[in-house]
């Protein structure tokens, strides 16, 4: 089965996105891995700019009602600066990327030399079986993490 352009550009229409000038990336919020990586990439976050979210919160539902390419099981989306929109292993490695330093050459190496096509699947092989990393990593987001994270709105009354 070809595997879908996980790249994509963003209009930013009318969107919690709109006018956002800092990165996002929306990450399930369930796996205890991937709240690990969120803290390691924010640890790593010299700038401070990049701002986290669940996929399960108004932001997350508002860009997959926008986006209807993106599918309901993407476990990390990331959302650049400049609106593109990326997902599965391409999610992680602009995540990775925007970090800078010796990061951001190997993370474009990574795209360049290994086809998207395996990353992706094996992207997908983790991420369809996350549940069974769930008692890896941390149990929540550290305060450092926290303070990055966007308000959802689904929540605020």
């Amino acid at each position: 089965m070809p595997m879908a352009d996980t790249t994509m550009h963003h209009d930013h229409g009318a969107t919690p996105l709109s006018g956002a000038h800092a990165p996002l990336l929306l990450y399930d919020g369930d796996c205890g891995v991937c709240r690990r990586f969120v803290s390691l990439l924010i640890g790593a976050d010299r700038g401070g700019s990049l701002r986290i979210a669940p996929l399960a919160s108004a932001i997350g539902d508002s860009l997959r009602r926008d986006r209807p390419e993106l599918e309901p099981r993407d476990s990390a989306i990331w959302v650049s600066a400049t609106g593109t929109v990326s997902t599965h292993s391409d999610a992680i490695l602009d995540a990775i990327a925007y970090l800078g330093g010796a990061l951001t050459p190997l993370a474009r190496l990574l795209k360049s030399l290994v086809p998207r096509a395996l990353r992706d699947r094996a992207y997908t092989a983790f991420a369809d079986n996350r549940n069974l990393f769930g008692r890896i990593g941390m149990q929540e987001l550290d305060e450092r993490a926290r303070s990055r994270m966007l308000p959802d709105e689904r929540h605020a009354m």
